[in-house]
Formats: C-alpha cells, sequence, structure tokens
C-alpha cells in the first residue's frame, strides 16, 4: 500500500517532468523544421521501469531500520547500476560502441543526485 502511494507521487513528479521535456522538444522541432529528434519522446517512456523499481526500493529501504546514510548509498548504487545496465541493453541494441568515460560521470553525477535526493525525502513528515 505504502509502495503505491509513493509510486501514484513519483509519477505524478515524473510525468510533469516529461511533460515539459516532451512540449519542448516538440516546440524546438517545429522551430527548427526538424523532426528527427520528436522520437526522443518516446525514448523517455523507457525509463518507466527504472522508476518504478526505485521508488520500489526506496519504499523497502524507508521502512528498514537501517541507518539513513546506509540507506541512501545503497539506493543510489542500486539505482546506478539499473542505469548501467540500462545503457548497455540500449548500447547492444542500436550496436553502437559503449563510452566507457560517459558511462563512468554520468554514473558518478547520478549516484551524488540520487544519495542526495535520497537524503531530502520525504520532504513532509507525514509523507512515507
Amino acid at each position: 500500500m505504502v509502495f503505491l502511494q509513493n509510486l501514484k507521487v513519483t509519477i505524478k513528479i515524473v510525468g510533469t517532468i516529461w511533460l515539459m521535456l516532451s512540449l519542448t522538444i516538440l516546440f524546438d522541432c517545429y522551430i527548427e523544421d526538424d523532426f528527427s529528434d520528436a522520437v526522443d519522446v518516446i525514448y523517455f517512456l523507457a525509463f518507466a521501469p527504472l522508476v518504478a523499481v526505485q521508488t520500489y526500493i526506496y519504499t523497502c529501504l524507508k521502512e528498514s531500520q537501517l541507518n539513513k546514510l546506509v540507506c541512501s548509498i545503497i539506493f543510489s548504487l542500486i539505482g546506478v547500476l539499473l542505469l548501467w545496465m540500462f545503457l548497455l541493453v540500449a548500447s547492444f541494441l542500436e550496436q553502437e560502441d559503449i563510452s566507457l568515460r560517459f558511462i563512468i560521470v554520468m554514473g558518478s553525477l547520478i549516484f551524488v543526485c540520487l544519495v542526495a535526493t535520497y537524503y531530502q525525502l520525504p520532504w513532509e513528515k507525514d509523507d512515507v
């Protein structure tokens, strides 16, 4: 039940961000009269399973008795590993070379962002 509540809130937030990014991309395609990037809007939906898994992990860690810092590190490591798997599968399907530098830089950046995000959530005391 708690997971579904967290997922509902997460979908609202991520959906709002997805909508704004999609509108920006489509508007930019319209202005430049080049709709080759319009497919990127659909590619964003591929992240939905990652968001759902991260929400489930967040809910499990919040209900555990572990230290908040340890939970934030576990949450971030799992998030980065999921993203790396996603990137590896995507590069395999598109048959492109994998840029190890890009994966390391993005993984490090996302790790720091996820630690900070977990550490500050929930934003209200009544939330889970």
